[in-house]
């Protein structure tokens, strides 16, 4: 895991004065006094991915200021030591910010000074535990030891993650908070079904997780797009926790697009599923649920997407009927055995029929 620069959070207002006063829209303020004369990139994120959204030059006291914001979501600065700064967006206004080394003030509007306090403790927590592993991999006998720390240190991060997700519910501080948490098994759960094996118990808890892995996103706030949480959730969901057969992935696509009815974010999980069904074409069952895809939500705009090149190949596929015929009816078809004797697909109705194949056989290949 990749950690950055140690930040300090402190929780003031040291630079509303007169030069930057209160203004409407996204406003945010740099002050570096170390760099004078200097540029600071500044990037948003579209799912997982961080965009260049402008670099700011500082003046001769290190000031500089970004006017051109076009919505709440998750921010980095990269300063010119090459240090990043991680700020969350949740509404216009003024977002100040104050790096003295490696100290950084920041000051804006109490839900997004909670998610710079969870960003804080993330980055320590990740470097405590980075030590502990690296003390327990130099000393005997330290591994158990070292994990029920790292146990207790993710425990005291996912429990202000949920003190955060229920004081600020319905902002994105909240929300993002919220759909990081993992899905935990009610205590009472197996009781409930009778199950005593522990063969059962794990396939029930499969079951479960699967059935509910979903259900901590919120998925009437759009702004989330704007974060990688929802790429991330939905990336699992269809390569993890979804059964990876025609029909697994064709039930995971129904419910991704029956969470939400917003165009914004159907479309961003229409471009998140093509993004992990395309490069694996070459396995039937994926092959499959992007044809699905295609054929059940984009072809027929019952989703939207602005795209009108990748919806014309696709349409062009439909139309040379290179889709699968997986889950599809066979065609009628005879062939002839080595020695001589006829065989019809038709023959084997009602028959379960087990077909072996391999491409270095030179049998299969003719």
């Amino acid at each position: 895991m990749l950690f950055r620069l140690l930040i300090i959070i402190t929780l003031s207002a040291l630079y509303t004065n007169n030069t930057w006063a209160q203004k409407s829209g996204y406003f945010f303020y740099l002050h570096v006094p170390s760099c004078p004369g200097q540029t600071v990139s500044i990037g948003s994120y579209l799912g997982s991915t961080l965009y260049r959204e402008a670099t700011i030059g500082l003046d001769a006291e290190g000031k500089g200021s970004y006017q051109k914001a076009r919505h709440n979501g998750l921010y980095t600065i990269v300063f010119p030591d090459s240090g990043t700064y991680e700020f969350m967006v949740t509404q216009p206004g003024n977002y100040y910010i104050h790096k003295e080394k490696n100290q950084i003030n920041f000051s804006a509007n109490p839900s997004s000074e909670a998610y710079h306090n969870f960003y804080d403790r993330t980055l320590c927590t990740g470097r405590i535990i980075d030590s502990l592993r690296t003390l327990s991999g130099n000393t005997t006998g330290s591994d158990l030891q070292a994990e029920r720390k790292i146990r207790a240190l993710r425990k005291a991060l996912d429990s202000l993650a949920y003190t955060i997700a229920k004081d600020y519910r319905g902002t994105i501080t909240g929300d993002y908070c919220r759909a990081l948490l993992a899905v935990t098994i009610p205590d009472n759960y197996f009781p409930r079904i009778g199950m005593q094996h522990d063969s059962a118990r794990i396939l029930e808890s499969l079951i479960y997780y699967r059935d509910h892995f979903l259900e901590n996103i919120n998925w009437a706030n759009q702004d989330l797009i704007y974060t990688p949480v929802i790429e991330e959730k939905i990336t699992a969901f269809v390569s993890k926790v979804a059964p990876q057969t025609p029909e697994g992935f064709k039930a995971a696509i129904d419910t991704l697009f029956s969470k939400s009815t917003l165009p914004a974010i159907q479309e961003f999980t229409a471009k998140i599923l093509i993004r992990y069904l395309e490069p694996g074409l070459n396995d039937p069952a994926r092959e499959y649920a992007f044809c699905y895809l295609a054929s059940e939500y984009l072809l027929n705009h019952r989703i939207p997407f602005n795209n009108k090149p990748f919806l014309d190949q696709l349409r062009k596929k439909a139309e040379q009927r290179e889709f699968s015929i997986i889950t599809h009816e066979a065609p009628r078809f005879s062939l002839t055995d080595e020695n001589g004797k006829s065989f019809t697909l038709t023959g084997y109705n009602g028959i379960t029929l087990l077909l072996f194949w391999d491409y270095s056989c030179p049998a299969c290949a003719r």
